[in-house]
């Protein structure tokens, strides 16, 4: 684990009386995209919000690029690492293509402006998330859907070697959620970045992830590639489902096929 940009050893964390994680270990490495997977309530937010430096564990340390992320200055964190969130609430009437800059402003100098590298990556992230028509509304005027890939751009014009997303496409139509996913798997292999999601959906998490760690109970259940994670004998285990896992002839994707009604076994 030491190698990894991004690691947990030994987090523990409670709300009130309750244990929401329980000795987390894991660790996440460079070119690599893994899923977080988990029954509601299972602390998969929480573990990002700890990874992501917003939470301190009541055990444990999160780890990025080798030190502590609550030792670290904010503005310094956000030149490693990004986030997006599942919902976030823009309070101000900021233009898109201003929130999408605010993706780079852990880079530009206190009393500076933005260069050409800042408005080349601001141009290219809009575009990515099909949002540079919307450049000039202002954010609280657009939909949900647009709003959430402004802000899923402002994570990609970040540019850091950790992107987090917390269910970050679970307000997107499928077209878009496929698009930004194809964007991150592409970035993990050919730029080297660590990625991490949350996942509700299991078959698009295996579309684009090559990694899965699973949660029960506060608890890493399992953690591996597909392969070893993906099984009918996992998700009977964390879900309390039954399952059919098949190999899609044209991905190569491990799918799952659930049981009519979420059968328990």
């Amino acid at each position: 684990m030491s190698g990894a940009p991004l690691k947990m050893e030994g987090i523990s964390f409670k709300r009130g009386q309750r244990e929401v994680l329980s000795g987390i270990d894991a660790a996440f490495e460079a070119g690599s995209f893994t899923a977080i997977v988990g029954p509601n309530g299972v602390g998969k937010s929480t573990l990002m919000e700890i990874l992501a430096g917003y939470l301190e564990p009541d055990a444990g340390v999160a780890w990025l690029t080798g030190t502590p992320v609550l030792k670290q200055a904010p503005r310094r964190v956000a030149q490693k690492l990004a986030m997006v969130a599942q919902s976030h609430e823009v309070r101000f009437a900021f233009s898109v293509r201003e929130v999408v800059m605010m993706g780079r402003h852990p880079f530009i100098p206190r009393f500076g402006s933005p260069q050409k590298d800042d408005d080349r990556r601001v141009e290219e992230a809009m575009d990515l998330a099909e949002i540079r028509h919307l450049a000039n509304r202002s954010v609280t005027e657009v939909s949900g859907g647009e709003r959430q890939r402004t802000l899923f751009a402002r994570a990609l014009a970040q540019g850091t070697p950790v992107l987090l997303l917390d269910e970050a496409t679970s307000n997107l139509d499928m077209k878009h959620t496929l698009s930004l996913l194809s964007v991150v798997k592409e970035r993990a292999k050919n730029e080297n970045i660590c990625a991490v999601g949350v996942f509700q959906d299991i078959n698009t998490a295996a579309l684009y992830c090559d990694r899965f760690l699973f949660l029960k109970e506060g608890r890493v259940h399992v953690a591996g590639t597909p392969e070893e994670t993906l099984t009918p004998e996992t998700l009977a285990h964390v879900f309390g489902v039954k399952t059919r896992v098949m190999v899609d002839e044209e991905t190569g994707a491990r799918q799952v096929l659930f049981a009519p009604g979420g059968l328990h076994v």
